[in-house]
């Protein structure tokens, strides 16, 4: 309970968790038995629905006890999932295949995003053989793998891909350790997009003059904390995942400056801060944030108060401009709008990617097609090019 308390839990939290461990009490002595997790979850299962809405909640106290039975420690962030995960429900065939391979990608040091997304495609791919009556890896063979792709179905081909090319290396690992009778099966299974080049999304001007409407005004929608993640985005360019990754020892307040290590490319910028997005960080901070120990600025409103993930800087954007409905346009679009404003203030390619922490220009030069009054300056002929059918004669 005081561990609670020192997060900022409500009183309802802390008063809820002491029931649960006052009722599990009452029903150990009652029955004579010594506390056990087993125990206390049978017992849990049999009364849930007296519990109603709040079920999860007793459920999760009940959780935390169990960890501190064995651990002597309770983690604050911990999820107690209902059911487990589908990788770990896979058949024993596969399973062991399955979870050797996700071993050596945890020891390679993969994000746990990365993990998650590798678990699942294995996951897909082990059900769907388990399906079709495959009882080892030595049965697999290409007829197998090309009705599995005939099969499987994605939103969008990108999806796909991105699932199949996770499979195809999964394919790769089977081979290379004995698993399969064909090492080479990982070849039968295909790409579905090929590379593209996509239009460049940017804000609107009507969404730029909401956005600066909502960021300006004291009792708008947005929060301290959702103000300063978008302007660090609208005003300096600042990826998601370094916006939520940020650490008070990367803010030099007497320079204002910003020195970070970008957590995509690893390479570290040293970027000025403009007064606007200082304050806003300023006012978060001290009005807003409270005095946690954490060494990043950005926690989570609610207990705990713990570092956020980047997740909460699209939030930020969805809250500001709740009517904007753009596919596969996030928090990057402030960065994009910001290259792009860049770019049409007469500011030259190199400073721009510089400004964005890229090395070298390459990925800025998509934004130059949205400079439309520029690209205006420099149209071709039809005539001179001989374009459908136009010549000087015509």
């Amino acid at each position: 309970m005081q561990l609670h308390r020192n997060n900022d839990y409500s009183k309802n939290v802390t008063t809820l968790n002491n029931r649960a461990v006052d009722l599990l009490i009452l029903f150990l002595e009652m029955n004579g038995y010594a506390y056990n997790p087993d125990i206390a979850m049978v017992w849990f299962e049999e009364i849930r629905p007296h519990f109603g809405k709040q079920a999860d909640s007793y459920r999760r106290a009940l959780c935390m006890i169990a960890d501190y039975h064995h651990t002597s420690s309770i983690y604050l962030e911990s999820v107690y999932r209902v059911t487990p995960s589908h990788f770990y429900q896979l058949p024993a065939w596969c399973f062991s295949a399955a979870d050797g391979y996700v071993e050596t990608k945890i020891k390679e040091g993969w994000a746990q995003s990365t993990l998650n997304m590798i678990r699942s495609s294995i996951t897909r791919f082990c059900f769907f053989l388990d399906a079709e009556g495959i009882r080892s890896f030595g049965e697999l063979n290409t007829s197998h793998i090309k009705k599995f792709h005939v099969y499987d179905t994605h939103k969008t081909p990108q999806g796909k891909n991105a699932y199949n090319a996770r499979i195809r290396k999964f394919l790769i690992y089977l081979g290379e350790h004995g698993f399969l009778t064909n090492p080479m099966l990982f070849a039968s299974l295909p790409r579905t997009s090929a590379p593209k080049e996509t239009i460049v999304v940017v804000l609107t001007e009507d969404e730029m003059a909401e956005l600066t409407k909502q960021l300006n005004k004291d009792d708008s929608r947005l929060t301290l904390r959702k103000k300063a993640l978008l302007l660090l985005g609208l005003k300096m360019g600042l990826r998601a995942s370094d916006v939520a990754n940020l650490s008070f020892e990367d803010v030099n307040w007497a320079s204002a400056s910003i020195k970070f290590i970008q957590k995509k490319t690893s390479v570290e910028v040293n970027l000025p801060m403009p007064t606007e997005v200082g304050n806003a960080l300023f006012r978060y901070i001290m009005e807003e944030r409270g005095q946690k120990s954490s060494s990043k600025v950005f926690l989570s409103e609610k207990a705990p108060k713990k570092p956020v993930g980047r997740a909460v800087c699209s939030a930020a954007l969805r809250t500001a401009l709740p009517d904007r409905k753009v596919e596969g346009s996030g928090f990057h679009v402030t960065r994009k709008t910001y290259a792009t404003r860049l770019l049409k203030n007469g500011v030259g390619a190199d400073m721009v990617a510089e400004a964005l922490g890229q090395c070298g220009t390459s990925s800025v030069h998509c934004y130059l097609s949205l400079d439309t009054d520029r690209m205006r300056m420099c149209p071709l002929s039809l005539s001179e090019c001989s374009v459908g059918g136009w010549s000087h004669e015509r």
